[in-house]
């Protein structure tokens, strides 16, 4: 496509959702429309420079469309602008798509502050071990944000120690750790973070109040969501027995004849499973739509991290099939950002519709294609030395 076009359909005055759909469509058609977007981001020459919100437009799309091939190398420069914003936005879309963590560790290290904390921030997607010795490393930054950050990625990688340090943090002598602290409790919402966030809605320091309570009123929120009774009960009498997740049917469900015989893979598509299953209990529970925008961004950010790690590993594999195998990933990544754009914006959309495209994905892609190059590399003795996966998004 020609760059005035590119140009012209990433114009910072259009809604964002309407930019979106238009990109992932022609996405569809040109497989490389992100890498040439991220072309545009390169121009030296005054005359062909775009504006400050011009580029902070295209970050934004190229990070909600893009699956990351070579964008980390075309964009890598705009760490060193001159506008705080974009190089905090670069920070965050490289930390999610890096995989030279030699080169994240050394940009973590010469970073200002924001830059260090949203690149963080970005490798709470791109999660493999390298990651978890990036978060150890801030765990104990001195600043509360790249300090919080880090401590969050740890409790994504499942590290024993990050919610005692976080109920730690809540005691710092510094009110920024303290409030960072209340915040992590709210984002983690582990209900064991009741009585120290009642009593940091005590504290001395009003933003440390206003973190406590806010996140208070999330945990307190999500129990009693979980425990409400059926309003549909009749004043006066007794609720109805829940209805057994035995009598109901999931759509899927996983078999081991589905696995690809690739651990990191296959965890992965268990995490598609999981999201499968929690939107048919919401629909079960009578909260199926409710539950709609909050599924359909942790599937855009599943499908960003999934199939990211999935070209790397058959790129490495020197996979024959690649370039076919990259198209279908477009086209599903296309699909999910139509999804998003009509979920956002209100458009009829049905609960039993998005089920129908989950199963679909899985039933088709997954059992088709992706038992194709399992094959292929099954039969290869370096599938055994593949890189460490990043963890499946929570779902």
């Amino acid at each position: 496509m020609r760059p005035e076009k590119l140009r012209a359909l990433c114009r910072p005055d259009e809604p964002l959702e309407h930019t979106l759909s238009l990109i992932s469509k022609a996405l569809a058609a040109e497989p490389l429309l992100d890498l040439q977007l991220a072309e545009l981001l390169q121009a030296r020459s005054p005359n062909k420079a775009l504006d400050q919100a011009s580029v902070l437009r295209i970050l934004e799309v190229l990070d909600r469309v893009s699956t990351g091939i070579g964008l980390v190398r075309a964009i890598g420069h705009l760490l060193g602008h001159a506008n705080p914003v974009i190089r905090s936005k670069t920070a965050k879309l490289i930390g999610r798509r890096a995989d030279n963590f030699d080169w994240i560790d050394g940009q973590l290290m010469g970073a200002e502050t924001r830059v260090r904390a949203n690149m963080l921030e970005g490798l709470w997607e791109n999660r493999g071990p390298e990651c978890l010795k990036a978060f150890a490393l801030y765990r104990d930054d001195g600043n509360s944000r790249v300090a919080g950050n880090a401590l969050y990625g740890l409790y994504l990688c499942g590290e024993a120690d990050a919610i005692p340090s976080v109920i730690r943090m809540a005691s710092h002598t510094d009110p920024k750790f303290r409030a960072t602290a209340a915040w992590l409790m709210g984002k983690i919402g582990q209900p064991e973070f009741a009585d120290p966030l009642k009593r940091m809605v005590k504290d001395d320091n009003r933003s440390v109040k206003g973190s406590a309570l806010r996140s208070l009123v999330r945990i307190n929120r999500a129990a009693g969501s979980a425990q409400a009774p059926d309003r549909s009960t009749a004043v006066g009498a007794a609720p109805a027995k829940q209805k057994s997740r035995a009598l109901d049917t999931y759509f899927v469900t996983w078999q081991p004849e589905y696995s690809v015989s690739i651990d990191a893979i296959d965890r992965q598509h268990q995490a598609l499973v999981a999201l499968i299953r929690q939107l048919q209990e919401a629909m079960w529970e009578g909260r199926g739509r409710a539950f709609l925008e909050t599924l359909i961004d942790r599937l855009v950010k599943y499908t960003n991290g999934h199939l990211r790690f999935e070209e790397d590993m058959l790129g490495k594999q020197g996979y024959d099939s690649l370039a076919e195998h990259i198209a279908l990933h477009r086209t599903l990544t296309s699909q999910v950002c139509v999804l998003q754009h009509k979920i956002h914006n209100g458009e009829a959309v049905s609960n039993a519709a998005v089920l129908l495209f989950l199963r679909n994905w899985f039933t088709d892609h997954i059992m088709q294609h992706d038992q194709k190059y399992a094959r292929a590399l099954n039969s290869a003795a370096s599938v055994g030395e593949l890189a460490a996966p990043p963890r499946p998004e929570a779902v």
